[in-house]
């Protein structure tokens, strides 16, 4: 009979198993294979196989990290753990915040095809919102961990991912394709002057090299941060970069293909169509509207050469071509113009990652690379032909020149790099910042109204300087006399200053189809996405402080078309008030509220009365008594909650307990001025506290509705009254009557047929600012995080009655 081994022998091979299990799952992730070329090829095994020839390699992709991914570490509130990056922040308060999450780059190190982008990175990771939250004062605290090794900008859909991927399958970079931080503060900081946009990118970029285990740090941007590559040039003089680009009918044909399903409405180079940059309008036929797809894509993609070609022209710029590529990349620009040399072992993961299909999320993860250059060229149309030859040649053949140059090989200092600061470019002010912005759709139109308020500013005779009561201005014998005509009595024709501006930019605003604005940016995203100017949208802005802009914007809504406002003393004030936890909670006190309650993100208005004399009817809302500090944690809870989880909507009225927002914002008061129009048709000051995705039903008011932003911020997509046919409300006497019905989250296009010819805008209304709804407007409303937002009516306007007449109300 045999002998049985011993029990120490048999606790030895376990422990021996045990350890190996161990080992391969820790360091080589196990085996996942997919079809490649007709062969099996796994994953694993090829990690397993070159870090097994480079053994420090593979102690440095082990994850040395203890907290798990997307967990919370909420108590450690003065430091940032190692491995924790910025997954978003937030550039609209007084404050910033920036959300932290521990992403998971082993996966991501083990096959960058299966998550290519920045956001799939965070979806895997657990992250549904922030895991950690600090102030940017506190990021600025942060010890430098990594400096970047290097950036990639990019025409898109000419390798860029495809450079990611093979750079990511160095488990010693840290590589970040397309992350939202850099291009929130670049595309997004709202009124901020260039040398502050310098400073919060230096910080951010700074906070997400935040992991020991890596050796360096990799950016490729997002398309849209190409015009603004001078910008992160003054951040970081020293970091060398590169620009991919591509034949101009291949990526034209990439962008528009043939095959599309959904029509052209989703291409990348036209999410910028209906709030165009004005140098890019410059290349334009006509109008941005009235161009075809063909030519504002071809006048796109070139405006982003344009950009490249002049930011080329110094610093430590690299034009790469897309058809040189990967080759190119381990022969030249690691090596040359990187300073970067990876291990043969390395070289090897980089080629097998090369072979595949770069967004091979899902399914696609099965796919092989295919030259697809030829097809391109043969399945393109007449009118691309035309518009990529007529548009994008010249510029196209100057970086094929520049691609051509020799690499000067640039040997960078080790270790954490001091930045210098870049004096070439003057110094610009937050206010000369905001104005540009506000005033570009003018500005595209070939009238330049800054020079114009200016000039207008001036021959007021002292009235700029002039101080105005926030409100009950202008009122005469209890009648409101408009800026317009004060401004008049000085000596200034702003009425035709007016007239020849407005003529510029008819039809006022600039619309799209509602399916274009929601396919752009899913109502399911609440974050900004990074389309330059989509948060601006096609309203006017005016600065509220400036009496000529101030006297065009109350002409706007005399005329009853909607408006953008900030630089609004007294609204300024009370949003970094209510920025405060504390303030308001102890404004609120202990009294608890009338908190209205969904199972979703979703919440639906009905009326009370209608609802109890409607048989069967069930609200889609509930409704909870509880304190505000009690709100306020569901509130920031939600922004890490999925968003068909329960969430909480706090919406009361300045009245009883609640008198006292009324004293924080005396101009909303019903008082005569230039937010109330007629004080005895006004019912208080309304607010709504909201929370990251809480989506308000699309609906219309019949007062006019100024609505102030005091806290984080919300994206408002806005109808005109005549759209009101082709929006299928519920009607007149239903509980939920002047309300849409459907889902415009998930449109319903084959239920709602005609909700395809619907016109809409859009617009992100951050805290500080002001937007005038007139009456009878659409409005759909998205809370992009803990927001509180207040809002004024004051009796109903005639413009717009008679459609919504005819839809069957009043």
């Amino acid at each position: 009979m045999a002998r049985l081994p011993s029990p120490k022998f048999v606790a030895i091979f376990a422990a021996w198993i045990c350890l190996t299990v161990f080992i391969r799952q820790t360091y080589f992730g196990g085996s996942t294979s997919h079809t490649a070329g007709g062969k099996r090829v796994k994953h694993g095994s090829a990690h397993g196989d070159a870090l097994a020839r480079d053994p420090e390699s593979a102690l440095r992709f082990k994850d040395i990290h203890s907290p798990k991914m997307g967990e919370s570490v909420e108590t450690q509130t003065d430091v940032v753990p190692d491995g924790y990056i910025p997954i978003s922040v937030s550039v609209d308060s007084t404050e910033g915040q920036v959300q932290f999450c521990r992403l998971d780059m082993n996966r991501y190190h083990k096959n960058p095809s299966a998550t290519p982008m920045f956001k799939d990175l965070i979806k895997v990771s657990g992250c549904h919102g922030s895991t950690l939250k600090r102030t940017i004062t506190q990021v600025a605290e942060m010890p430098m961990v990594l400096y970047p090794t290097a950036f990639v900008f990019h025409q898109s859909r000419c390798g860029s991912t495809l450079t990611a991927n093979i750079l990511a399958s160095d488990p010693e970079n840290l590589v970040f394709s397309e992350s939202a931080p850099p291009a929130m503060v670049a595309l997004h900081c709202n009124g901020c002057s260039d040398d502050e946009r310098v400073d919060m990118l230096r910080k951010i970029v700074k906070a997400m090299g935040n992991s020991r285990r890596h050796k360096r740090l990799f950016f490729k941007f997002q398309s849209a941060n190409t015009p603004f590559m001078d910008l992160y040039k003054k951040a970081f003089p020293d970091v060398p970069w590169i620009y991919l680009f591509r034949e101009p009918l291949e990526i034209m044909a990439s962008h528009l293909p043939p095959t599309s399903v959904s029509g052209h409405r989703a291409a990348p180079c036209l999410r910028s169509k209906h709030h165009p940059p004005a140098d890019l309008v410059k290349m334009l036929s006509a109008t941005a509207a009235s161009v075809s797809d063909e030519e504002y894509c071809a006048a796109h993609l070139n405006y982003l050469n344009h950009n490249a070609l002049e930011s080329l022209k110094n610093g430590l710029g690299l034009a790469v071509q897309y058809e040189s590529l990967p080759g190119v990349l381990l022969d030249t620009v690691f090596p040359k113009h990187f300073d970067y040399h990876p291990s043969p072992a390395v070289k090897a993961l980089m080629m097998e990652q090369a072979s595949h299909y770069s967004k091979g999320r899902g399914k696609k993860s099965e796919l092989v690379w295919e030259a697809d250059a030829k097809r391109k060229q043969e399945q393109a149309s007449d009118a691309l032909k035309r518009w990529s030859n007529a548009l994008m040649k010249p510029g196209y053949n100057a970086l094929v020149a520049m691609a051509k140059e020799p690499v000067v090989q640039r040997h960078r200092r080790a270790g954490p790099h001091p930045v210098q600061s870049d004096n070439e470019k003057l110094k610009e002010s937050a206010e000369q910042a905001r104005l540009r912005m506000d005033l570009m759709h003018h500005q595209l139109a070939g009238k330049n109204p800054e020079a114009d308020a200016q000039h207008a500013a001036k021959a007021v005779d002292g009235a700029a300087t002039e101080q105005l009561a926030f409100h009950g201005e202008g009122v005469v014998n209890g009648s409101y006399v408009p800026l317009v005509i004060r401004l008049k009595q000085k000596g200034v024709d702003v009425e035709d200053l007016f007239e020849e501006n407005h003529e510029t930019y008819l039809p006022y605003p600039n619309l799209s189809t509602l399916e274009a604005v929601l396919t752009r940016w899913s109502p399911h995203e609440p974050d900004i996405p990074d389309i330059p100017g989509i948060a601006e949208g096609t309203l006017q802005r005016f600065d509220y402080s400036n009496l000529t802009q101030r006297a065009i914007a109350d002409r706007l809504r005399y005329n009853e078309v909607p408006f953008m406002l900030y630089n609004v003393p007294e609204i300024t004030e009370v949003a970094k008030k209510w920025s405060n936890d504390e303030y308001l909670i102890s404004k609120f006190g202990d009294t608890p509220r009338r908190v209205t309650t969904s199972t979703t993100n979703h919440f639906m208005y009905f009326n009370k009365r209608r609802a109890n004399a409607v048989k069967d009817y069930t609200p889609r809302t509930g409704m909870k008594e509880m304190r505000f500090a009690e709100w306020l944690d569901h509130a920031k809870a939600a922004e890490h909650e999925p968003l068909h989880s329960p969430h909480y909507y706090l919406q009361l009225n300045s009245v009883g307990p609640n008198k006292w927002i009324q004293d924080d914002i005396t101009g909303f008061q019903a008082k005569r001025g230039f937010f109330i129009a007629d004080q005895h048709q006004n019912r208080g000051i309304n607010c709504r506290f909201g929370a990251r995705g809480i989506i308000a039903e699309a609906h219309y008011d019949g007062g006019r509705n100024f609505v102030a932003m005091l806290r984080g911020a919300k994206r408002y997509v806005l109808l005109p009254p005549s759209e009101c046919e082709l929006l299928y409300l519920y009607p007149k006497g239903h509980p939920e009557g002047r309300h849409a019905k459907g889902d415009w989250a998930h449109l319903d296009l084959d239920t709602y047929p005609k909700l395809r010819n619907a016109k809409a805008t859009e617009v992100v209304v951050r805290a500080g600012e002001v937007l005038y709804i007139p009456s009878y407007w659409f409005h759909y409303i998205i809370s992009t995080g803990v927001s509180a937002q207040c809002n004024t009516r004051s009796g109903n306007a005639n413009r717009g009655r008679k459609i919504i007449e005819q839809c069957g109300f009043y």
